[in-house]
């Protein structure tokens, strides 16, 4: 099951997300924000899996189809007791190592 929003043809909502995939349960899969097609959110992860329990799985940052974070990992996966095993940096789709991502965020700031 999903509820999906387009424009235009495009997945795209402001505001909210543009793809909820739901568990035959009836609870939240993923959410999925788009803009014109492309993963977009500024304030917050722009793709999140949940397992069954509502846990958080995966967070994916995006900016305009690019995985961009400027405050942390793009690109994270969590373990079932909620640990962060897997990370990722990005700015502007281009991947970082932690300590180049630490670097240009004090550059911004």
């Amino acid at each position: 099951m999903h509820d999906h929003f387009k424009k235009s043809g495009a997945f795209c909502r402001e505001g909210g997300p543009a793809i909820i995939q739901y568990y035959k349960d009836g609870s939240i899969r993923s959410e999925s924000y788009f803009i014109n097609n492309s993963y977009h959110r500024e304030r917050g992860p722009a793709y999140t899996e949940y397992d069954k329990g509502g846990r958080i799985r995966i967070e994916s940052y995006f900016i305009n189809g690019g995985l961009h974070r400027d405050d942390g990992p793009a690109y994270t996966v969590y373990n079932y007791n909620g640990r962060l095993p897997y990370k990722e940096y990005f700015i502007n789709g281009e991947k970082k190592n932690e300590i180049d991502h630490f670097l240009l965020g004090k550059r911004k700031k």
